[in-house]
C-alpha cells in the first residue's frame, strides 16, 4: 500500500470514547438535547486497548436507555466509511457487534420504536424494598428526590433488570466483570431519582452498589462491598455517600455482622468511605472532641466496631481523617 493510501486511512481512525454517546431518556425531546448526553470514562473493555475504531469518519455510536425501565436503543451514524475496493480489501471495524455482545438481547435499533416505547416508563416502579429516601441540591439550586431500594436474586423481576444496568460498569469501572447473580448471597442497593411528570411520580435509574454477604465462623456474616457506580448525570450530588450509609444502616443493627469490608476499593471510593466513616464516628461518645485530644484509644475501636461495624484498620484510618478535620 502506498504512503498516500496509508495516510488516508488515518482519516478513518476515531477515538471510541469520543464516538460513544449515552443518554438516559425521560421524554422524546431528550433525543435531540445535547445537555442530557454523557460520555464513557473508558471503552477498552469493549473496543480494545487502543480505544479506537477504524474505518469511519464522523462516527457517532448511540447507546440510549429509557430512564426507568432501561429499554435500550443502539445504533450508529457516520459521515464516511472505508470501502475495501479502494484500500486493497481493508474492511472497517465492527461498531455495533462489540457492544451487542455485552448488553442483553432485545435492544432496539429503530429510533421511532424506541420513542414509542418511552411512554411505558410512566408505569415503572423500582424493584425490592425501599431503604432510604433523601434529597440533594444541584449546582443550579434545584432540589431532587432520590430513593434507594434493596434487592436480591429472588426479588421478583429484578434479575432481568440487573442485566441492563450492570453493563454500565464496562464504561466506568476498570477491570470490570459481571457477577454471578444466581448466588443468593449478593445484595443490590439501587438508587433512583424520583421525579414528577404531570402530577404523576416516575423514576430514573441513577446508580447502584453490590454487596456480597460472606460467611464468618461460627455463625456470622461479613458483608463486602464489591461495586459502586453513580452515572455521570447524577454525580456530585452525594449519592455515593447516601448509598454507603444505606448499606451501613442495613447491616449495623444485625448482630450477626462482624464488620463491613470493601473489595479492592479505588482511590475515589477509599476517600468517600473515609469521609463517611469519619462523619459517623463523630456521632459516637468515644469520639467526643475532648476525648480526641487524648489520642487513639481501645474504646474508640470497640465502639466503632460495635455500632458502625468498622474493623480496627478502618477505624485507625478514620481516626486520621477526624484528626485532620478537627480544629
Amino acid at each position: 500500500m502506498s504512503v498516500i493510501a496509508k495516510n488516508s486511512l488515518q482519516y478513518y481512525v476515531v477515538d471510541s470514547n469520543e464516538a460513544l454517546e449515552f443518554k438516559m431518556v425521560r421524554r422524546p425531546e431528550d433525543l435531540e438535547d445535547d445537555e442530557v448526553t454523557f460520555k464513557p470514562d473508558m471503552s477498552h473493555q469493549v473496543y480494545g486497548d487502543s480505544e479506537q475504531i477504524f474505518g469511519y469518519s464522523g462516527l457517532q455510536v448511540k447507546l440510549y436507555y429509557s430512564a426507568g425501565r432501561l429499554t435500550t436503543y443502539l445504533a450508529h451514524t457516520y459521515a464516511d466509511k472505508v470501502h475495501p475496493d479502494k484500500f486493497e480489501g481493508i474492511k472497517p471495524d465492527e461498531v455495533i457487534k462489540p457492544i451487542a455482545e455485552k448488553i442483553p438481547p432485545g435492544y432496539l435499533t429503530n429510533l421511532e420504536d424506541f420513542t414509542a416505547i418511552l411512554q411505558k416508563d410512566a408505569s415503572f416502579v423500582p424493584f425490592g424494598d425501599l431503604e432510604r429516601r433523601f434529597t440533594a441540591r444541584t449546582e443550579e439550586g434545584k432540589e431532587k428526590t432520590f430513593e434507594v431500594y434493596r434487592c436480591c436474586a429472588s426479588t421478583p423481576g429484578f434479575l432481568p433488570y440487573h442485566e441492563h444496568f450492570q453493563t454500565f460498569i464496562l464504561w466506568y469501572i476498570d477491570a470490570a466483570s459481571y457477577i454471578d447473580v444466581d448466588d443468593e448471597k449478593w445484595r443490590f442497593f439501587v438508587t433512583y431519582e424520583k421525579y414528577e411528570v404531570e402530577g404523576r411520580q416516575q423514576y430514573a435509574f441513577a446508580g447502584y452498589t453490590t454487596v456480597y454477604e460472606y460467611y464468618a465462623y461460627p455463625a456470622n456474616v461479613r458483608p463486602r462491598i464489591s461495586q459502586m457506580l453513580v452515572l455521570p448525570p447524577f454525580q456530585r450530588l452525594g449519592l455515593g455517600a447516601e448509598m454507603l450509609n444505606t448499606i451501613y444502616s442495613n447491616y449495623q443493627s444485625d448482630a450477626r455482622v462482624l464488620d463491613i469490608t470493601v473489595e479492592d476499593p479505588s482511590d475515589n471510593f477509599a476517600r468517600l468511605r473515609d469521609f463517611v466513616d469519619a462523619k459517623n464516628c463523630l456521632t459516637l461518645d468515644s469520639f467526643d472532641k475532648a476525648k480526641l485530644y487524648e489520642g487513639f484509644s481501645a474504646a474508640m475501636v470497640e465502639e466503632a466496631k460495635k455500632k458502625l461495624k468498622l474493623n480496627k484498620v478502618q477505624c485507625i484510618l478514620t481516626m486520621e481523617v477526624v484528626w485532620v478535620e478537627t480544629p
